[in-house]
């Protein structure tokens, strides 16, 4: 009778042992597929910036192509903007000119 008490009681021990064992693994699994899931969030994020990242020098010149751009179209339109107003003050001047005095 002792023995089967005995042999009982290291039953129920290594019942516990092994749900308390079940349980670590179980979470350990979760950790591991947590940390899997973080790693590929990871990698996306990575390449995602490296097809998006724009050097500070890209940018520079692009700053630069660009206000280069728009002061050559300013210059254009300040010109066209000029050879109107001469056109314009030549055509009143000859209006001007055959008036008779």
């Amino acid at each position: 009778m002792f023995q089967v008490n005995e042999l009982e009681q290291k039953l129920n021990e290594e019942n516990s042992k092994r749900f308390a064992l079940e349980v670590q693994v179980n979470k350990m699994r979760y950790e591991l597929q947590e940390k899997f899931h973080l790693e590929r969030e990871l990698a996306n994020l990575q390449t995602h910036m490296e097809k998006e990242f724009v050097s500070r020098h890209e940018l520079e010149t692009l700053r630069c192509s660009y206000e280069a751009a728009l002061s050559h179209a300013k210059k254009e339109a300040e010109m066209m903007a000029r050879d109107t107003l001469n056109k314009k003050i030549y055509h009143i001047n000859s209006f001007i000119d055959k008036q008779p005095a």
